[in-house]
């Protein structure tokens, strides 16, 4: 880039340095960061489900799970996105949904053992 006291011809070619853009550029800077965060998080996720195919790791659970429900619903991924971090969306978000029913069926758990409980004591 010149200095800004030389005068530009109107046919000109200018090349900005991206980190230059960045700096001036603050959305952009929060998108890639953003972009990264949301990159790192489908990785992990990726991995994890693949482990757990192999049986060599579990569902995950809260507070894991509540911050990967609200990673999807906030991003809405793809398999086109998906794929420039790490190979299995689908089996990556079947993880993720897997995970929540198996959450939910636990919550469920305490409370039919309870009205068990109440059925026995009344009987």
């Amino acid at each position: 880039m010149p200095p800004s006291s030389e005068k530009l011809a109107e046919n000109i070619e200018i090349d900005i340095a991206h980190e230059s853009l960045m700096r001036v550029w603050k959305r952009l800077d929060k998108w890639v960061s953003d972009e990264a965060a949301s990159a790192k998080r489908y990785i992990r996720l990726a991995e994890t489900a693949a482990l757990n195919q192999k049986n060599e790791a579990n569902f995950i659970t809260d507070p894991e799970l509540s911050i990967a429900e609200s990673w999807q619903k906030e991003n809405a991924p793809n398999a086109s996105w998906a794929e420039r971090y790490h190979d299995g969306f689908d089996q990556t978000i079947g993880f993720i949904n897997q995970s929540i029913a198996v959450r939910q069926e636990k919550r469920k758990r305490p409370k039919k053992m309870h009205e068990t409980k109440i059925f026995f004591d009344l009987w």
